[in-house]
């Protein structure tokens, strides 16, 4: 089973946020962390694409295979020369290189989706799983991984660094509320463009799309107003203790989601 989209979308999510927070606020040290989680995740992403995939893979070219294994690829070499250079050399020039990494992720995300609607799959995947709607899927399932990740990190380093601004977790803070909008809207297109098949899928895979609601979804919306109640008076502290809660839920959801999709086809 391809399961490979989950870490990679971990992956990208939590690389692909971390130039929103000023380097120069927060030190070399948390794009260092983030950057390491990022390129940790990213082998274990591509361990179930191997096992999963013919005695080519790794292919490189103008497929949708190929494609996304070399935007893979691009985005790992970034991310590995943005590590280093925080490492050995300037900030500005992590940054920068971070953010090359940031935008070949997100572009591997988003062909990842593309790339599991040309595949062959059984049972048949659904019509809402065409490639632009499991590209916007698949975006917006790392966005909110990488958002609540990144906000939970990101509160334990006002412990680090003395009078860090506030601002970076209230951007991270709006960006999961934007994430859980957008995750939920592309989960209610998928039941609106095939009602049929999302009846069987609930009918079929139930406590799944149960916890995939629960967890992803319900839980963390009526949580993250208390991050925000907490984040706006500035007790970093209980807004990063709320989050851990926050982050347990959603890679449990988010794990339930796209077991769904391989075993029905349907896109949750």
């Amino acid at each position: 089973m391809d399961f490979s989209m989950y870490f990679t979308q971990l992956s990208v999510g939590c690389l692909g946020l971390a130039p929103l927070v000023p380097w120069r606020s927060v030190g070399k040290g948390y794009y260092v962390m983030m950057l390491c989680i990022g390129l940790g995740l990213l082998p274990v992403g591509w361990f179930f694409r191997a096992s999963s995939a013919g005695p080519g893979f790794p292919a490189f070219g103008t497929d949708a295979d190929g494609v996304v294994n070399l935007l893979l690829a691009a985005y790992g070499v970034a991310g590995a020369l943005a590590l280093l250079a925080f490492w050995y050399g300037t900030g500005a020039a992590g940054h920068r290189l971070t953010l090359l990494a940031a935008g070949l992720g997100w572009a591997a995300v988003a062909a990842d989706g593309v790339r599991m609607a040309t595949l062959p799959h059984q049972p048949p995947l659904s019509p809402a799983a065409s490639g632009p709607l499991l590209a916007v899927n698949y975006a917006a399932g790392a966005l909110l991984l990488g958002s609540v990740l990144s906000a939970m990190l990101l509160g334990h380093w006002y412990l680090v660094v003395k009078d860090l601004p506030v601002a970076p977790l209230k951007t991270l803070t709006f960006l999961l509320f934007g994430s859980l909008a957008l995750r939920a809207a592309a989960t209610a297109a998928a039941f609106l463009l095939d009602s049929p098949g999302g009846s069987r899928v609930v009918d079929r895979s139930f406590l799944f799309v149960l916890v995939y609601g629960l967890f992803s979804l319900g839980t963390p919306m009526a949580m993250s107003w208390m991050v925000w109640g907490t984040v706006k008076i500035r007790s970093t502290q209980a807004a990063t203790g709320i989050l851990y809660g926050v982050t347990a839920f959603i890679l449990m959801g988010e794990a339930a989601a796209r077991f769904v999709l391989l075993r029905t086809g349907f896109p949750l």
